[in-house]
Parts: structure tokens; sequence; C-alpha cells
């Protein structure tokens, strides 16, 4: 364009059009020229908008954002992208100080920018983009971050959404790099910790930015980061109704953000964020991960040098001043923890197990180096303490690897070296002592037994001397008591148990009568007397003594009647069982064949029933929650169980409703549907029911939409849709409501349910049904329902097994609901299988889950006194949530240090004196400097990630999984399924190379005919070796992703396919897979249906995982969600994918995404930062497309040209003027055609077709060449194409549609007219109809005078009519369609025909594809005033008979056999079990 004026009217109309057209209303036209002002010529402006058109609509949408921060001020927007704020002059950089950034390029054409409020110049680290923009995205960062933008918010959610698109939008412009974008980060964390925490949080968020905004100085240190933190959890503690862990961690994860951010631009003063680690006060430690990284990195490099050096540190300028200052510390021994862990961990990363024998080998002089050297410090008490840090670190590390090497019985050379070497060392050298003890505790963490005594018997017979002679100098030093088992202990009041141990030991009648009379008033010391007696059954676990008569007759003579008084008959009665150790044939038997696993089931009910016991109160109106199921009003034994247990409510016991189930089911899966968008189609947003009479409750999967039929599994009635989009109709009607409606109708459902009192026992689910993800609706974990299940299945064990419960009535009790043989193991095979689920929830590896239910049920003490009694389904849910609250959410989250707690504990008081003995040592329940030294630092370390152990700790640790973490939560419900995305690219690759390959290139009959493997190794056809190398290298990929996927059932549209893939096939998978099944294509048969489905339920997979992201993190509704850029399946680029597994994530987690334990032994404990992850998996998902799951391009097989988005001729003639065949050329290629054989006319067609694929991509002038030279030129491995016709290869390029149109005349005339199918021909319709037809074709085609006159033209219909039957009726198509939608395409006409004629051509839709032959068939005999047309191959000496024939013959080849009629005679061949089957 040279007019300059009308280039920028031109420009400025086209901006604004692309401002409305996108509905960007905050950013005028002025707003984007000022933006693209760099693209100075008409040129660079349409280039930049045509080509960046997708990114300058991100960038707008980036600005539109930040303008509603801004308060869409235009002047403040304006400023941003300022032209002053580029300066073009080096010598123009003296100005006063600017509030934003200023690029400034030099005259050396480098460019540098200026920091906001200051003068000083760093270098611009240019991106690919814009350097302008660039700066501008900066400046807007700068900007919305102000204190101006904070104070003017008057919501916060509206503030954190805002930031989140900010931040994703920016991330999603992959050519700018935006480096002050992270400074947004801090800022976001802390609005959205008031926006979770506190419940007033506009107000708070708006205190606290008056708290910064008077303390301008609050982010510029250490001490001063913290004073904010600690005002901002007392603010927050003021304002919310969240529990303390949650606060405690939201907030101090917030806090080592804003550290890890200070320390960026602080690293000089990194010493003080090393003291707050070392601070004993503060757990920052938790989520110091990250920090460590940084310091460790970026400005000490100590796991560096300490690598490097094998253990020494090199003492360099930097490690001085770190060594100065820790010697002016109190103490360093946290700060000396927490590095030595991190530094061991990294060492430990660098070393295969494959390499273990290797690497002892390479380090052993280091070995003997750090050994002696550290002995030195120790003897010298030297504080050198980044010596004491790198020395210990390595020891521990290589000692680590030694312990392996033992316990894998290695036999290297080296394994002996390391023995004698320890052998040397005197026993005097405690510091041998302690590596020899790390050894001995890294062994019996390896095999998960820590019983000293298997180690001695796996050595005893092994030539190991050192250790032989340590565990013998041990045993010899060590007479203590060794603790084989943990038995329940009121590990709460130690004194009272000891207490109670003393008097019952004596035996002394008044003295036990004095403490029955105690126990009335103090339900401590009841639990502690009860407990005793259940230590003394316990006995009769390894002791084949008698039973001690002599307690048993002071029981029953001397202390019945006030045990009676005191505990009621039931208590009296329990403490007999357990003296007597109950019958022989009772569950609660105990003999020495038992294992340990089989004694705690028995201990843990009898612990529980001890809870329900001691919630007794001594005062009869005095009810407690606990005690009213097995009392009565008066605090006394009911006459009748069976009558009193079905007037209470039990614990732990779901509504098992399958009314309330379904709708519940559907409800989470639509609502899961709605957020991640899935339901697209309007009739696609409704709830069934089945009838007013039948609540049964579903929905349509897939579209949505009413498509499928089936029965209701209730009632039997017909439900679903009659055909596709139209519902059933049937009497009574099904009711259909809109998903809000469903909401409503399902919520006042439940909660009329709900209200119902349900007593008794009314659960039916058996034990081998029951999951770790049981719960009812009002607890927070499944762990806690599983419980309060133990709770209510011991206390009727025990009931029956004190024969309080029969058989019989346990039968009345379950309603008759149970089918089993015995009620009473059925309520046995329930509590074992809710401790194994137990032990599954807590991922107890080391099987010592017991020990922590038995702290639990000491801490449920706490809750035996709650008031009330469980009659109502209210009183239970209240109960049950304290019961959460208080006992559960209390002792779950470190389980290793409620376990180790209760150890220590119990074996104090079992020896009753300090804690010596080895064993005490290995489980790192006490530390001795001056035997063990350095113990505080050698300690088992769990560096082990897993899944399980992630998962479990994340569910079990964080009250509402969804609220706090919602991305992790998703991805972790549904990561089996996701982990098949990755797939989706191999997958998509080789269907496109095969669409590459044989589009238009094969036949439908030979992909149906011929296997894969035919293909990959015809190398005839394909001589290209490096194309056939690709073809198998894709392949491969192929086969090994699609034997990968997880996958039950596929759909593609309203089509549902199972998918199994057996794994034993794999390798026959080329020989017996035909090459149809990977051929996406259009047609109506089956062959590649479960690809497609793939195809669309892997990208479906990530469209949840898009949409679940924008609507918990962006928030985006429907509008914004109709505005995205979709991706299209087979466009999509493997960056675009989301790529996670097993692997994967454990990848994420030692990426800073978690940490050791510090403490004395608590290190086998690992502390997840589930903060870092989620923002670890938005990072990765922001980067995510999102598919449309509708847009593919299918294979066209040969002679099959009906694609309706684009044809080769189409293609061909845009790039390739085309002419007309010359009469004389016409005449004698019309006669050789004539005297052709079918199939080698067939051969013919299809050569063309193959030509097609590749001339459609030619870039060229030259349309003369011939067909010979086009094909030697650029079909190099397969020249032999057309090479026996000369003819037809000398025609020139510029004719070939003209030839290809010739053959297909020729084809119709000779065979395809006498060879038509059934419903096509003549007899499928009535003569009402074919006249109705006909005469209206007529009037709006050739008779109607609006027309051109090429248009009226009746030969030009008829020679269009033989066009379309032959490229699109005669493969399989709907016959459905209008045919105005297939005659309006341009490649059916000569090039005679414009546009516009096509435009003009209005054909009634009541005219489809299926009329085209009787169409055809009239005009054509209108044209020949009746007179048959000669059959073209009348020349031909072949007798009409064989003629029939080969046409038959001719037509299955490429078509398959289908319904067909031959000569218009009525002669039908059917051959039903052949036919297409519909879509």
């Amino acid at each position: 364009m040279t007019n300059d004026y009308l280039f920028q009217q031109y420009f400025h109309d086209q901006i604004l059009l692309f401002l409305d057209q996108h509905k960007i209303q905050s950013l005028n036209v002025n707003f984007v020229l000022q933006l693209l002002h760099n693209y100075s010529t008409p040129e660079d402006k349409m280039k930049y908008f045509l080509v960046y058109r997708t990114e300058l609509l991100q960038l707008l949408q980036v600005f539109e954002n930040g303008a509603c921060l801004l308060n869409n001020n235009e002047h403040e927007m304006m400023n941003l992208i300022d032209q002053s704020n580029f300066i073009m002059d080096e010598q123009n950089v003296k100005l006063p100080q600017r509030n934003l950034f200023t690029l400034l390029l030099t005259n050396d054409k480098v460019y540098y920018q200026i920091l906001p409020q200051s003068s000083v110049t760093i270098f611009f680290d240019l991106s690919d983009g814009d350097p302008f923009i660039e700066n501008s995205l900066m400046n807007l960062i700068h900007a919305i971050k102000g204190f101006h933008v904070i104070q003017n918010c008057n919501n916060i959610t509206n503030l954190s959404t805002i930031y989140n698109r900010i931040v994703q939008g920016i991330k999603g412009l992959d050519r700018y790099l935006v480096n002050n974008l992270e400074e947004l980060q801090p800022l976001i964390s802390l609005v959205q910790a008031i926006e979770l925490l506190a419940r007033n949080s506009l107000e708070t968020f708006q205190s606290v930015f008056s708290y910064i905004s008077n303390n301008i100085n609050t982010f510029q240190s250490c001490s001063l980061i913290h004073e904010f933190i600690r005002f901002l959890y007392n603010k927050i503690c003021e304002d919310s109704d969240r529990d303390n862990q949650s606060i405690n961690r939201t907030i101090t994860k917030l806090e080592a953000e804003l550290l890890r951010n200070w320390i960026i631009d602080h690293q000089s003063d990194y010493c003080q964020l090393l003291d707050m680690l070392n601070d004993d006060t503060n757990h920052l430690w938790k989520y110091g991960a990250k920090i460590m990284s940084y310091i460790d990195q970026k400005i000490l490099r100590l796991y560096e040098s300490v690598k490097n050096e094998h253990g020494k540190i090199k003492y360099n300028e930097i490690f001085i001043e770190l060594e100065n200052h820790l010697q002016k510390q109190k103490t360093c021994n946290k700060l000396m923890r927490i590095y030595t862990n991190y530094i061991y961990m990294n060492l430990k990363l660098t070393v295969r197990k494959s390499a273990i024998n290797e690497t002892l080998t390479e380090g052993y002089k280091y070995f003997e180096e750090n050994f002696s050297q550290l002995q030195r410090l120790i003897t010298q008490s030297s504080n050198t303490y980044l010596s004491l840090i790198g020395l210990i670190a390595w020891l521990k590390f290589y000692l680590e690897l030694y312990a392996y090497a033992l316990n894998e019985d290695s036999k290297s050379e080296i394994m002996q070296k390391i023995d004698q070497y320890l052998v040397n060392q005197s026993s005097d050298i405690a510091l041998c002592s302690s590596l020899k003890l790390f050894i001995v505790k890294q062994m019996l963490y390896f095999t998960k037994d820590k019983n000293i005594n298997h180690l001695r018997i796996v050595f005893k017979n092994r030539n190991v001397k050192w250790i032989n002679e340590f565990l013998r100098q041990d045993a010899i030093n060590n007479q203590i008591l060794t603790i084989d088992m943990y038995l329940p202990f009121c590990s709460l009041s130690k004194d009272d148990y000891t207490n109670v141990n003393n008097i019952l030991k004596c035996k002394s009648t008044e003295r036990i009568k004095d403490l029955i009379i105690q126990c009335q008033t103090n339900n401590r010391l009841t639990y502690c007397f009860y407990l005793w007696f259940i230590q003394y059954y316990s006995q009769f676990y390894t002791n084949l003594t008698l039973i001690d008569k002599e307690y048993s007759t002071l029981i029953e003579n001397d202390l019945k009647t006030n045990l009676e008084l005191c505990f009621e008959p039931i208590g009296y009665h329990f403490i007999l069982k357990l003296c007597k150790n109950f019958e022989i044939t009772s569950y609660f038997y105990l003999h020495p064949e038992m294992n340990s696993e089989q004694v705690h089931y028995r201990l843990l009910a009898l612990n529980i029933f001890v809870l329900f016991l001691t919630s007794r109160s001594s005062l009869p109106n005095d009810h407690t929650f606990m005690s009213s199921l097995l009392f009565d009003e008066t605090n006394k034994m009911p006459h009748n169980y069976v009558q009193h247990i079905n007037k209470r409510c039990l614990l732990g016991l779901y509504v098992e409703d399958r009314v309330v189930k379904q709708m519940l089911y559907v409800k989470q899966f639509v609502q899961d549907r709605l957020e991640t968008n899935q339901i697209f189609m309007e009739d696609g947003r409704f709830i069934y029911q089945c009838s007013k009479d039948c609540f049964y409750t579903y929905f349509f999967d897939n579209c949505g939409a009413p498509v499928a039929r089936a029965r209701c599994p209730w009632c039997n009635a017909e439900i679903g849709a009659r055909a596709p989009h139209v519902l059933l109709k049937r009497s009574p009607p099904q009711i259909q409501r809109s998903i809000q409606e469903g909401f409503q109708f399902i919520n006042e459902y439940i909660r009329n349910h709900n209200n119902i009192d349900r007593y008794g026992y009314h659960n039916s689910t058996t034990a081998e049904h029951s999951t770790v993800n049981d719960k009812s609706d009002h607890l927070n974990k499944p762990i806690s329902f599983r419980l309060l299940h133990m709770f209510t299945h011991s206390m009727l064990i025990l009931l029956y097994e004190m024969q309080y419960l029969s058989e019989a009535d346990l039968i009345e009790l379950t309603k008759n609901k149970i089918h089993t043989t015995s009620v009473n193991i059925y309520l046995k095979n329930h509590f074992e299988n809710d401790c194994q689920l137990i032990y599954e929830i807590l991922n107890n590896r080391d099987q010592t889950g017991h020990m922590w239910l038995y702290k639990v049920f000491n801490h449920s003490l706490d809750i035996l006194q709650l008031s009330g009694i469980l009659n109502t389904n209210a009183s239970i849910v209240h109960f049950e949530k304290q019961f959460e609250e208080t006992v559960v959410f209390s002792h779950i989250e470190s389980v290793i240090t409620e376990i180790d707690e209760y150890k220590s504990i119990y074996t104090q008081y079992v020896r009753q004196k300090k804690l010596e003995e080895l064993n005490d040592f290995i489980d790192e329940l006490v530390e001795n400097e001056e035997k063990y030294p350095l113990l505080q630092y050698l300690n088992v370390t769990n560096t082990q990630c897993t899944i399980e152990d992630f998962n479990s700790k994340f569910q079990i640790t964080v009250r509402d999984t969804n609220l706090y973490y919602p991305i992790t939560n998703f991805i972790f419900q549904r990561l089996d399924e996701f982990q098949n995305i990755k797939h989706l690219y191999p997958i998509v690759r080789f269907t496109n190379y095969l669409l590459e390959k044989f589009n238009h290139r094969i036949t439908r009959n030979d992909a149906a005919t011929y296997p894969i493997a035919f293909y990959l190794n015809n190398t005839k056809e394909n001589s290209d070796e490096r194309d056939q190398h690709l073809f198998r290298q894709l392949f491969d990929d192929f086969k090994e992703a699609w034997f990968q996927l997880k996958l039950n059932e596929v759909a593609y549209g309203c089509q549902i396919r199972s998918f199994h893939l057996d794994p034993d096939s794999k390798n026959n998978f080329k020989q017996d897979t035909k090459l149809a099944y990977v051929l996406l294509n259009t047609s109506k048969d089956d062959s590649s249906i479960i690809l497609a489905g793939c195809l669309v339920k892997l990208a479906e997979y990530q469209n949840n995982i898009v949409g679940h992201f924008r609507q918990k993190v962006i928030k985006n509704n429907n509008e914004n969600v109709k505005q995205r850029q979709l991706q299209t399946i087979q466009n999509v680029k493997k960056e675009q994918l989301f790529h996670m597994d097993s692997d994967k994530f454990l990848h994420l987690l030692y990426d800073d995404g978690f940490v050791i334990d510090c403490s004395y032994g608590r290190s086998k404990s690992i502390v997840y930062d589930f903060d870092e992850i989620e923002i670890k998996l938005k990072h990765l998902i922001e980067h995510l497309c999102d598919f449309d799951v509708t847009k593919f391009r299918f294979l066209n097989y040969q002679h099959e040209l009906f694609n309706e988005d684009a044809t080769l001729i189409t293609d061909i003639r845009n790039r390739i003027p085309q002419e007309s065949l010359t009469n004389d050329d016409r005449a004698k290629l019309h006669l050789l055609l004539a005297n052709m054989k079918p199939d080698a006319i067939l051969d013919h067609i299809g050569s063309l077709d193959y030509i097609f694929t590749y001339l459609r991509n030619l870039i060229s002038d030259d349309n003369t060449m011939t067909i010979q030279v086009f094909i030697e030129k650029y079909i190099k491995h397969n020249r032999n194409i057309l090479r026996q016709q000369q003819l037809f290869s000398a025609i020139q390029i510029k004719h070939i549609i003209s030839l290809y149109e010739l053959i297909e005349e020729i084809v119709f005339d000779k065979i395809m007219k006498n060879y038509i199918k059934q419903e096509l021909d003549e007899i499928s319709f009535t003569q009402e109809e074919i006249q109705q037809v006909i005469e209206q074709f007529s009037k709006e085609t050739y008779l109607n005078e609006k027309m051109s006159q090429t248009m009226r033209d009746i030969n030009i219909w008829i020679t269009v009519l033989k066009r379309l039957i032959i490229r699109i009726l005669i493969p399989i198509v709907d016959l459905t369609i209008p045919i105005e939608m297939y005659l309006q395409r341009s490649d059916l006409w000569n090039d005679n025909i414009n546009e516009n004629d096509l435009d003009n051509m209005k054909i009634g839709s009541n005219i489809m594809l299926k009329h085209a032959y009787v169409i055809f068939k009239n005009l054509n005999e209108k044209v020949d005033d009746g007179q048959k047309k000669q059959d073209d191959m009348q020349d031909s000496n072949t007798s009409e008979e064989n003629q029939n024939l080969n046409q038959v013959i001719w037509h299955e080849r490429q078509y398959g056999r289908q319904n067909i009629t031959v000569n218009n005679t009525t002669t039908v061949a059917i051959d039903q079990t052949r036919r297409k089957k519909a879509r």
C-alpha cells in the first residue's frame, strides 16, 4: 500500500475490529498502536498483525487484566508503554529517576535497562520478542504490585484471580521472559493465604497492607519479615475458623517463600537466613528445601566442595566468613543437622545401586582419612563447623553404601578391607562405636527387621569380624530386658499405671479394694486398671504355664462384689475373662502358635472395649456418648443388649441406601464434568430420574446428550433415548431436570434422608468390599471413619465372646442383612480388615501401626466424658466430628514420632531405669554422647520418597485437600488415568505419518486385507530406505505407547467400544493387525473407531486437567472458556502434553519437594512440602493446551474423494492452472480407454489419485511439464507409475484434471451406471417420490431462468451427477445429506463454472444424495430422446456375461461387496453378514 495515510486508517480499523471481535473493552486502539510502535513500516505492522495474531491477543488480554487492577486508568496504562520508556541514545541516560523500567539502546545496538527509582543500568536479557513490549510487560508487573493498587482493592478474590490470570497469560507468551514476574508470586501467595484462612478476608487483607505501608522496610531483612509473619499469624487467628495446624502450615510456608524471595536480592546477608533456620523456636526447616538449595547452589557451594574433595572442606573466603559467624553462635546443632542432611542426601543421589561396590573401592582411602580427621576434631573438641559438616555427611554417605552392600552379601574385595579396618580400630575409640552402630541401624532399616537377635543369627556364619565382635560385646555389657512386644499401656499417665501395677502385683485384697474405690471418681485410673489386666492376659501368648488360680480366686471370691459395684457385672466378667485367657474356643484365646499380628488384633479389640467400659460415669444421671452404647440411662447394664443396641445409633456406620449412593455418584460425576468443561452440548446439561415411582438417577456420558438406551437396574423399565437427542417417551414418563434443579433435588432428598434416625447395626457391606476411601459425609478423613468402625465391631465381638449376645442375637441385630454362615465371623473379619486398612492408610511398612493405635486410644480418654446419648442421628454426627477433631487430627501429622514416643515411654516403664540397651539406640530412643558421639547426626535417614508415602501423608495430614491443594488432589485422584496422556504424542505422530503416506493412495479393501507388517516390510513399492526406517521407528513408538495405555473403554461420537489389549499380543501386533485399524477415516465401518476414540479419550483427560486448573486457579467462567483457542489433536506438540507418571512425580519431590526431619530419632520421616508440589503442578499445567475433540483430519481411501473439508482436485486447481484436453487428444484417449479392461482402468485412475497427493503440494510455475517428468522429479521411489502407457505419461500436468474426469466418465458409462447400490436405484423409491424429486430438481437447476447460461445446459448437470456418483456415492457415506451441499463443491465442476454460479444454486433440502442416480437417469433419458445409451464397451470381444462378471469383480476389489442392482434388473445380491453398519 503506497499511500501511508490510507494504510494508517486501514490498520486503525483492523485493530478496532480485532478489539471488538475479542471483546477487549478496557484498551483502545491508540494503546495497541503505541504498544506496536517498534513495528514502524506498514510491512512490519501487517506482518506482525497476521503472523503473531494469537500472541497479540494474549498480550492484550494480559494488559486488559492489568487495566482492571489500575481502575481502567487510561493515563496510567499509557504510561506503561510510553515512548519515553525507550531511550535510543546512550548520552541521554542522565535523566531524573523514573518510576518505571526504562529501556536503553546504545550506539553499538546493545540493550540495557534502567531499574525503577534508580539510575543503575543493567544488561537487558533479550528474548525472542520485541524488547519494547518486554519492557512494557515488566512495567505492568511493577505497577500492579504497587501499594495504591492493593489499597484500592475491594474484592480479594477478584485480586487473586486477576493476578493468576496475568501470570498464566505471560507464561503463555513463548517469546517473552518478563524477568520480574517471579516478584508477583509472594504477593499472590500472601493474598491466597489470607483468602484461604480468614473469614473476613478483605478486612484482614486491608489491615495487613496497612501494616506494610506503615512499615515500608517490612521485607528488607529476615527479622522484619518474621515480625510481619507474626503480625499476620495473630491477625489470621483473630478472624479464622481454620484449624491451627492448617494455619501454621500455610503461614510458615508463606514465610519461607518471602525469605527465599528476599535472599535473591540480599545474597551477602545469607547468614541472617541461616540463623533463622538454626532457631529452635520456628519450623522453617519444614519448607526450607528451596532455601537451602538456593543458598548452597548460588552462594556457598558447600556441597560441591564436599563432593569434589571427598568430604574435606577447602576453606575459601566465603567459607571462612561463614565459619567465623558460626563460631559466634551459642549453638549450631540444628543448622549442622540440616546442612549435613542436605549434603548427605545429594551425595546419595549421585550413586546407582549397580555402582555401589565401585564407589566403595574408589572412596576407601578417603574413608580412612576422613575417619582419622573426624576423630581428631572430636578429641580436640574443635568447633570447626564446616569441616564437621563435610566429614560427617561424607562418612554417613559412605557407610550407608557399605551397609547396603553388607545386606546384599557383597563378595567384593573392598568389603574385607573395610571389615579389617573397623576391626583394627580400638574399642576405646567412641567414634568407631558410633559408626558401627550407624551401620547396624542402617542394615536393620534396609531389612525392615529391627530385631538385633535376627542380625546376630544372620552374621553368625558370615566372615564379618567387626560386627560379630560388636554385637557380642554389646550382649555382655547390656543384660537388660529386651522389649519383644509393645503392649497396650497408658502412656499419658505412667505414674498412675505404676501405682496400679504395684497394688495389683502385691495381691493385697484391701489395697485392691481401695484402688477400686479410687477408680470410681478417676477415669484415667480406671483405664490403667483395665489395661493392667490386658497386660496380664498377654502373657498367655508366650507363657505355657497354667492360669494363676490364686489370682482368679481372688477376683471371683474376694473382689467380685466390689468390681461389680464399681464397674458393673460386665466390667467384672471382662476382667475375669482376661485372667482366665477366655475359653479355648474363643477368638481371644491366646497360645504360642499365634503370630504377633494375630495377638495385636485381639489386644486392640480389648483396648477399645476398655474405652467403652471406662467411659461410664459413677453418677446415675451423668451420661456420656461412649457409655450410652453399653449402659442404659441410669448407667447400669441393660437386661437385654439386643433391645438396648436397637435403641442406639452405632459408631462408624454410614448409610447404605442405594438411592443416596446413586444420587451422590451422579452429583459428583456431573460436578466433575462441569468443573472440567466436559459438558458442552445444550441438551447435555440435564440429570434424569427413571420416573416418579423409581428414584434411579442417571446422566448421559460423553457429550452429555441423550443418546443411549438401556433398562433401569431397579425397576427394569426402559430408560434413555429413543434416538440421538430424542428422549424415550413412556408411561410413567422419565423426569428430566436441569443440572441445577437436579442438584437441588438430590441435596433435599439426602438432607431428608439424613434426618432419619437409624438404630442398631445397619451395615451390610462385607469386609472384602470395604475400601480405604470409605467414610461418612460429615467426616473429613477415611481414617476417622475406620477407627469408629473398629469401635462398633470390637464392642459387638466382645459382647458375643462374653455371652451377652448370642449368634441368634447377632442375626437379629443385623436384621438378617448378613448373608454368611456366622455373623460373629463376619464381625471379626470386619475388625481385622479395619486394622489392615488403617495400616494401609498410615503406609505402615515397618509393622508398627498397632503402637500408633494404642497411643490414639490413650488420647481418646479426652472425649470419654463428653456428655450425651447416642440415640439420634444428630448425636452420632456430633460425637464423630468431635472424635475426629480431638483425637485423630491431633495425632496424625507425624505417625512415626507418635510411635517413637509411645515406645520410649513404654520401654522406660518396663525397665524402670534409664534406657541403655542396644535396641534403644537402634530405635533412636536415647543418646549417649560419651558412648556414641555424634548420634544426632548419624541417625537413620529416609531419603526414599514413594508415591504411596506421599499420598498417605497428603491424605491424612491435610484437613481438606481439595480446599488447600486443589490441583494436587485432583491429579492424585486420577493419576492412573492421567498417566495415559503422555502416550498421545507417539500415537498422533504415527497416525499423522500414515495420513500423509496413504491418503488417496490405498484402497479400503487393501487396508482391510493386509496387516501392518506387509507395509512395514514392503520395500518394492517404497525403495526409500530413510522413509522405511522412519516408518518402522514411528510404528515401534506407537506400539510401545499403545500397549502402555490403561483404558477400559473409549468412545467416538455416540459409539462406545471396550479397550482391552492382551500384553501377549504385543509381539505379533504388526502381523495380526490390519492397516485399517490405524488409519483414521470417516467411513461408517468399525475399522478405526477404537483409534479415534482413544485419541478423544486422551485429549479429554488433558482437557479435564486444564479445565480444573482454570476453574480452581484462574476461575474462568463459561464465557472465558468459549473464547479460548483450542488445539486440534493432530497438531499437538510434545511439550503441550501433560507428561506425568509415578517416576516424574518422584522427580518433582526430589526437586526441593521434601525435607528430612532433622531431629534425632525422627529422620526416618519425610516431611513433604505440599505447597511446593502444588506450585510445581500449576507451572506444569499452565502451558498445556485445550483440545478440540471434534476436529480431525481423516484419511480418504483411493477412489473415495468425498471429504467435505478439502479435496485433492480443488488443491491442485489452486496450485496449478488447469486446461481442458484438446478434442483430438480427448478422442484418442477415449478410444484407448474404451478398449481397456476394467482392471486397467482401475490401475490408471488409482495412479492418478496417487500422483495427485504429490501434485497438490507442488511449488512451481511450470504447468507444462509432462506427467512422466513430474513423476521422475518428485516421486523418485515409484517411477513406474503410468510408464506402461506412454500416451498418458506424455500429457502435461495442466491437463491432468481433464484426463482424470475423462477416465471417470468412461468408468461411469461402461461400468458404474450398470452397477448401482440398491438404496440408490429406482426400486428404493415410489414413483410419486421419483416424479416429485425430478420435477423439483429440474425447476431449481437447468430450467431455472436465474441460473447462468452455462448452468442451464442439461449435459453439464449430467456430467456433474456422474462425478458425484463415482466420487461420493459409491463409497460409503450418509445418503441423507442434502444434495446441494455436494453440488456446490467446485471440484465437481469444470473451470467454466465460477463461485457465483455455485453460490446462486438453491436446491431444496428434501432432495438428498440418495436421489442422485434417479435424477441422473431421468436427465440422461431426456437427452437420448428415450433411446437407451449404447454400451461404450461394444467394441470389446468379451461377451456381455463375462463383462458383467468383470464389472462385479472390479467393484468388489475397490469397495467390497454391497447391496447392488445389476443391469437395472431387480436381481439383488444381498449378503447381510457383510453389510456395513451405519454410524
